[in-house]
């Protein structure tokens, strides 16, 4: 009887976003709660398409945030979407709710990563303590021989840095401007790694790659991206 009552007013508040179906319009639509059942669930565990039968109606309500506002407690929704719900039915049917979490099932906590930052851990020792196993780079950004230069910027934490050049189609020169230095590299073979710490500065960093390809043919292109920190042996 408290789930129903608390279900007949928040689906009527959620049914505003759009995100349940049918939409309920009224608390005195609702009716009486026959089943909840788990339709969908994320990579991560949480329940991400949720279904609210009445003797009324039956409901499909999406999206994670949606459906822990349906479910709440003085007006305090569930923590997490990663939970289990089991009917018990007794003399007086009871629906327990068996929660996994309070995090969103991303990996990194905000309130650890928080503390980790006020006690002096910079953003990469924070990203490798959550994400192990991981480089720290800058996306992958292919350059084509169009004669057209390309620019980007990447935050260096130490003044460290290697660009990494995939070159399938055996360009032979790539032009890099690291801040103020021109860079005129020699493309030999098809996977090369080239440091370029000595050009980097602490902070905001400005990196351009220019292909001027001798046959003007526009389908050949080289991937290019600068690893900023390597990822740690954990081994």
């Amino acid at each position: 009887q408290e789930l129903e009552k608390v279900l007949s007013k928040t689906m009527v508040a959620q049914s505003k976003t759009g995100f349940i179906t049918p939409a309920l319009e009224s608390s005195n639509q609702f009716g009486n709660l026959i089943s909840i059942r788990t339709l969908q669930r994320g990579i991560s565990g949480k329940i991400i398409k949720l279904e609210i039968k009445t003797d009324r109606e039956t409901y499909t309500v999406s999206k994670e945030l949606v459906i822990r506002r349906c479910f709440q407690k003085n007006g305090i929704s569930l923590p997490s979407a990663n939970f289990v719900i089991n009917y018990i039915d007794s003399k007086m049917p009871v629906y327990k709710f068996t929660g996994g979490g309070f995090g969103h099932g991303v990996g990194l906590s905000q309130w650890g990563a928080g503390k980790m930052a006020k006690l002096g851990f910079t953003f990469d020792e924070i990203l490798q303590h959550y994400y192990t196993g991981i480089k720290l780079a800058t996306i992958p950004t292919s350059v084509t021989g169009n004669g057209k230069t390309i620019e980007r910027f990447f935050n260096a934490n130490k003044e460290k840095a290697k660009l990494y050049i995939y070159n399938p189609d055996c360009i032979k020169c790539l032009y890099v401007r690291v801040n103020n230095k021109l860079l005129k590299l020699k493309l030999k073979e098809t996977t090369e790694i080239i440091d370029i710490s000595r050009h980097v500065e602490k902070g905001k960093n400005r990196i351009e790659y220019l292909v001027v390809d001798e046959d003007c043919d526009y389908t050949k292109s080289v991937k290019v991206h600068v690893i900023i920190k390597e990822a740690i042996d954990n081994g």
